[in-house]
């Protein structure tokens, strides 16, 4: 009897390491599946751009080096979305915009979104706006898509009516990040938060998701926050 017993736990101990060692690939290739369509279109339409290089150039110009340029990978950012659920005609907004993927993505896949990309870098914020309008020109999102690129410091943008607010905190120095959640303070209640990295004060402050993404930089910890009325 003992050992039908020994016998069943380790049939189930072993089951239940292969179930494990299966989940993640299995839920990536999903993930994967569920948004080709908005992957190969980004990844084609950034073939010939290489933001990194062009972030490294232009921080050398302008003596900013802690402006790291990093990017989450695409089907974590819209697996975080689908956590939030959009409503229509919501306002998105990435602080810290780059080359402007994460904007374009959330349109392709709220096309009713209105998104906004806020970037320091002239190079970047260029980048935007082109891929913006190549992507228009292949009819892949429609000509009064809402979708709006400025160049700029995001800490002196008006973010009062953001509904939904991307930022990777990942890279802020000590100065810098208290300043940044001097700013999320402002946004209105209920006003959702993806950050990576670091974590927001509450009360103001509301978690509804704490997990782990995958970045250009490796894996990170990625929250998403409700600011608190």
């Amino acid at each position: 009897m003992k050992d039908i017993i020994y016998l069943a736990f380790l049939i189930l101990s072993i089951s239940l390491i292969l179930i494990l060692s299966l989940t993640n690939p299995i839920k990536n290739y999903l993930r994967r599946y569920r948004y080709a369509k908005i992957i190969h279109t980004i990844n084609a339409l950034y073939a010939d751009i290489n933001a990194f290089l062009l972030s490294q150039e232009e921080r050398e110009q302008i003596l900013a080096p802690e402006l790291y340029y990093g990017e989450m990978d695409l089907c974590a950012f819209l697996d975080l979305m689908a956590i939030i659920k959009p409503k229509a005609n919501q306002r998105f907004y990435d602080l810290g915009s780059g080359g402007g993927k994460l904007v374009i993505a959330a349109k392709m896949r709220y096309p009713s979104l209105r998104c906004f990309g806020i970037e320091l870098l002239k190079s970047l914020n260029k980048i935007s706006h082109l891929k913006y309008q190549a992507l228009i020109a292949k009819q892949a999102v429609a000509k009064e898509g809402n979708v709006t690129f400025l160049q700029g410091n995001f800490l002196k943008a008006d973010l009062n009516e953001a509904d939904i607010v991307f930022i990777n905190a990942t890279g802020f120095t000590p100065t810098t990040f208290p300043a940044v959640c001097e700013k999320l303070l402002l946004l209105k209640a209920r006003c959702k938060i993806i950050i990576t990295s670091k974590q927001l004060p509450q009360p103001q402050f509301k978690k509804i998701y704490q997990g782990t993404e995958k970045t250009s930089w490796g894996f990170t910890s990625t929250f998403i926050y409700e600011r608190m009325g």
